[in-house]
């Protein structure tokens, strides 16, 4: 096929003409080195997935909205390639579920005021409740023929395997369940119980996922029209492609809203919270106090109940399973879908997603401190106030230049010896100012350093490991973030 030919099919399928990618065939990986499972930010998706399957690199799936695409290779090789913009590594454990085990929380946000007109009300009135909504519950699946879920359920994408997103670990059916359980006369009843709930299942069966999972997630709900994404899972590792996809969901009308993490205190906010396109939900208990394990920071929105709350699990035999259909859990994980469901209730009553932001910050219970602080955020959700409230004004334009990252020290293709001790060394510019850099080790956080002189010691393992790969992440006020090349280092 010539490249001209190649470029009309490209066109016929929207994608943008440009010239055809070349080979990756001509960047062939190292015979020695292992494949990792990686992240690729590329000039063109449609092009570069075609060219890494050419020279026989496994696509695992494309991310549209990141322009990345998840593949498994040698990450030095790929990263030569002219049409690869970054290389993350992609561990499939990077992200978890917000929970831990052990229906207030409808009541103590006045969620049943909005859609059944009085306190403590159990009945919906018609059209009040979310009706029209579409909420993409990014999780392990929800179990979609529960009944207090059904019929306002919809098994959306699966990016864990090729089977239906049921969920076989009982968090997204518990999550599901907070924002959306149905006034149907039995169990219990949700913040917004006429939304469209869509499964989308990115953690597998432990309750665990890869980031590249989490951004084709959300790339589904983006292509799909989602109306608010619930994304009560986290990680520690910042990935470039969720920023991308969270920016995009933000970009295209979608309220994004995520765990803040159990971490407890201080300055322990999780990703994709953490990035300041997604809200971020912090934890309390039925008297408003903050639970001790709710994650604190700068980055926090609001606090929603998260202590004890009692929602829908699936039946069967997986973690949170329960004969019974309903099991009480605590964590950001449950605080994070009453924040959706107020989402989704601000949305239906046609407010878009900056707006519904906007109310929830501004309309919050005041909470500890006078004003926002790092433990409660601008307070606790209040869905009565927030929709009867008015949206605060647009904040002005941020930066929005990333900083210029780079590994100093060691260089590329050093040899590292087992159970030494190596400082590494970056190096961070930016327009404005850069707040912290991230060192992190095949894929894994590090090190997070505030202050010049940017250096990590990272402990060598014992375990014998061929290369291990070194990147750092530096980050400004605004939270843009600005990516090193990766530097392999040769495990001796």
């Amino acid at each position: 096929m010539t490249a001209s030919l190649r470029g009309r099919l490209f066109l016929a399928l929207g994608a943008l003409l440009m010239p055809a990618l070349p080979l990756a065939a001509q960047q062939p990986a190292p015979p020695d080195a292992a494949a990792e499972p990686l992240i690729l930010g590329v000039t063109n998706v449609g092009q570069a997935i075609a060219a890494l399957r050419a020279q026989g690199t496994p696509v695992r799936h494309a991310i549209g909205v990141s322009r990345a695409v998840a593949v498994v290779g040698n990450p030095v090789a790929l990263s030569k390639l002219p049409f690869v913009r970054y290389v993350e590594l992609d561990p499939p454990d990077a992200v978890r579920t917000q929970e831990d085990t052990l229906g207030y929380g409808v009541a103590n946000i006045d969620a049943e005021v909005v859609w059944g007109g009085a306190p403590l009300a159990t009945n919906v009135t018609p059209g009040q409740g979310g009706l029209g909504i579409k909420v993409a519950v990014i999780d392990t699946g929800i179990d979609c023929t529960h009944p207090d879920l059904t019929p306002g359920c919809v098994y959306g994408a699966n990016f864990v395997s090729t089977a239906p997103p049921s969920d076989d670990y009982g968090h997204g059916t518990h999550v599901a369940g907070i924002i959306g359980m149905r006034d149907n006369g039995l169990g219990f009843i949700g913040v917004a119980p006429e939304v469209q709930l869509y499964a989308v299942k990115v953690l597998n069966s432990l309750g665990s996922g890869a980031w590249s999972d989490v951004a084709a997630g959300i790339d589904w709900a983006v292509t799909n029209h989602m109306h608010v994404i619930n994304m009560s899972l986290g990680g520690t590792s910042y990935s470039q492609a969720v920023a991308d996809a969270v920016a995009a969901a933000r970009a295209a009308g979608i309220l994004v809203v995520s765990a803040a993490g159990n971490s407890g205190c201080c300055n322990t906010v999780t990703y994709p919270a953490k990035l300041p396109d997604s809200m971020a939900v912090a934890a309390v208990d039925r008297s408003d106090v903050r639970a001790s394990f709710s994650s604190t920071g700068p980055e926090l929105d609001v606090a929603a109940p998260g202590v004890a709350v009692t929602s829908s699990v699936p039946t069967g035999s997986c973690t949170l399973c329960d004969p019974s259909g309903y099991k009480s859990l605590s964590g950001t994980s449950m605080a994070t879908p009453h924040v959706s469901g107020v989402g989704a209730l601000l949305m239906s009553r046609g407010w878009n997603n900056l707006d519904a932001r906007s109310l929830i910050d501004g309309t919050a219970k005041d909470l500890g401190d006078p004003g926002f602080d790092q433990l409660y955020g601008n307070g606790r959700v209040d869905a009565y106030t927030a929709v009867h409230g008015t949206p605060l004004p647009a904040p002005p334009p941020t930066d929005v230049t990333p900083p210029i990252a780079s590994i100093t020290s060691p260089a590329n293709g050093a040899t590292v010896a087992r159970r030494s001790t190596v400082t590494i060394q970056a190096a961070a510019l930016d327009n404005v100012g850069v707040t912290r850099v991230e060192f992190y080790v095949n894929g894994y956080l590090q090190c997070s350093v505030s202050t010049p002189a940017y250096t990590c010691a990272w402990n060598v393992p014992a375990a014998n490991k061929r290369y291990h790969y070194l990147q750092v992440k530096a980050f400004d006020g605004a939270g843009n973030a600005g990516i090193s090349a990766l530097v392999a280092v040769l495990g001796q």
